[in-house]
Order: structure tokens, then C-alpha cells, then sequence
């Protein structure tokens, strides 16, 4: 039987106890970063699906000759819907209203700023009732989805500098 040298023996129970520690204290104190940085990063991702939804609303609205309207809550919620006609029957299109609710995480907050009503509506020309600007923001930055007259959409984003918070 091979017996081992003093010199290889390995780590002792101390030195074990040592590192799983101060791994854990590294792991407390980067935790709140990281979700931070995933809760702006789940932010941005929904930003950019509303800029896409918005876009693709548009040529919607104009290949099918219907409205759709895009209503954004105060708070943290923006839902993407068809528009119903006034006296429209049962069918399809009652059925098939909302198109998708984009939920922001939370400690971000969603605004319509330019139209009163908190409604964007896209017509079959592809220009839309009111111009105006959806801002997502958290603590790291603000994200703008721009709206214009001619329902043509863009994606703003800007840092938050630290004396502005």
C-alpha cells in the first residue's frame, strides 16, 4: 500500500471552511447587482418588443384596413389590442382583441406622454390619433418608444445621469 507524503495530503477542514465562506460573502454582495442589471435587462427586451409590436401594428393596420390601438396604464402595463367597431357582431374579431400585454418589471414605470386619452390608435393609413412618446424607466435608464403623426416608430435610450436621479 502507497502511503502519501506530508506534502500531499490535501486541504484541511479550516482551509475548506475558509474559501465556502468567503465564496459566500463575494456571492451576498453581488446578488443585488446582478438582479438589478437582469430586472433593466428584462426592461430593455420588453422595450424593444414594444417598438417591434408597434411597427408591425402599423403595416397591420394598413393590410388588414382595420384599426388597432395600443393603451398604456399608468404604472407598469402597455396592451396592444384590435380596435372594435361600434355595433360589431359576435365573431372573430371580438374573440381575437387583445393582441399581447407587455408587463414591465417591477421598479420600472411606464407613461404616455403627448396623448391625453393613454390611447394610440393606428388607422388603415398607418398614421396614428396622437403622436406621442411611451416612457419605460428604472433606476439605470429611460427608454423612449417615439411615436410620430405618421405612425412610423422609434426606439430611444438614454442613460440616467447620477445627479438627475
Amino acid at each position: 500500500m502507497k502511503t502519501m507524503s506530508r506534502d500531499a495530503r490535501g486541504f484541511t477542514l479550516t482551509e475548506m471552511l475558509v474559501t465556502v465562506g468567503l465564496v459566500g460573502i463575494l456571492a451576498a454582495v453581488a446578488l443585488p447587482s446582478v438582479a438589478s442589471r437582469t430586472r433593466t435587462f428584462d426592461m430593455a427586451r420588453e422595450a424593444r418588443q414594444l417598438h417591434t409590436d408597434m411597427s408591425r401594428l402599423r403595416s397591420r393596420a394598413v393590410a388588414e384596413g382595420r384599426e388597432y390601438e395600443v393603451v398604456v396604464a399608468e404604472g407598469s402595463q402597455v396592451t396592444i389590442q384590435r380596435r372594435e367597431v361600434e355595433g360589431a357582431g359576435e365573431g372573430e374579431d371580438q374573440a381575437r382583441g387583445i393582441e399581447r400585454t407587455a408587463r414591465f418589471p417591477e421598479g420600472s414605470s411606464v407613461k404616455l406622454n403627448g396623448s391625453d386619452s393613454g390611447t394610440i390608435v393606428f388607422s388603415p393609413t398607418g398614421r396614428v390619433s396622437a403622436s406621442g412618446d411611451i416612457v419605460l424607466q428604472d433606476s439605470r435608464r429611460k427608454l423612449t418608444v417615439r411615436v410620430l403623426a405618421s405612425g412610423m416608430t422609434r426606439l430611444i435610450v438614454e442613460p440616467i445621469r447620477t445627479d438627475q436621479r
